[in-house]
């Protein structure tokens, strides 16, 4: 949201990768990388040189999480385990329900704190 859709997927891919080479917890997957790229294209193409309303944060949040953490997260997994892709969907809708006030909320309260220190105050949440 800082420095653009291609950047921030590009940074979220490079952070994927070294967390797995940091700190492994089973093979590669190149899914998830793909996935995270996503992830930083989304937040990029709602949140960046936009104004950061709550609304708008709830808009990303929700296609983060709901378009590509709960449909394309569940896709990998049932590729990689092998389950039904509906076994998997009532444990990933739990994750999803909790995981969107909390990012919504992360989201506006980090962005309020960075505009005010490096910001004009026209751009702090309404």
């Amino acid at each position: 949201m800082m420095y653009g859709p291609l950047s921030a997927g590009i940074a979220y891919a490079i952070g994927d990768i070294l967390g797995m080479m940091i700190f492994p917890s089973g093979s590669f997957f190149p899914g998830f990388t793909l996935t995270a790229f996503l992830t930083g294209v989304a937040y990029g193409l709602v949140l960046y040189k936009k104004p950061k309303t709550w609304g708008r944060i709830i808009l990303a949040v929700c296609i983060v999480c709901l378009g590509i953490n709960l449909c394309l997260d569940t896709v990998w997994l049932h590729i990689l385990m092998g389950q039904g892709y509906l076994a998997l969907l009532p444990t990933r809708i739990l994750k999803v329900a909790v995981m969107i006030p909390i990012q919504t909320i992360l989201i506006g309260i980090v962005w309020k704190k960075i505009v005010i220190k490096i910001a004009k105050p026209s751009e702090i949440i309404a």
